[in-house]
């Protein structure tokens, strides 16, 4: 289910950025921070797979 979610967080942050891409072309912080929350998800992510 872990593995699932993490896919799920970064096709839904891809989405949200081409979506804000259309919507504001020149907002140049919006795909810096879908992508950190994209990656702090991650990071969370291996850190509990590797604990167990």
């Amino acid at each position: 289910m872990g593995l699932a979610f993490l896919i799920a967080v970064w096709i839904i942050g891809a989405v949200c950025v081409w979506l804000m891409k259309k919507i504001e072309p020149n907002n140049k912080i919006y795909p810096v921070w879908v992508l950190f929350v994209a990656l702090m998800f991650t990071v969370y992510s291996f850190y509990r797979w590797l604990r167990g």
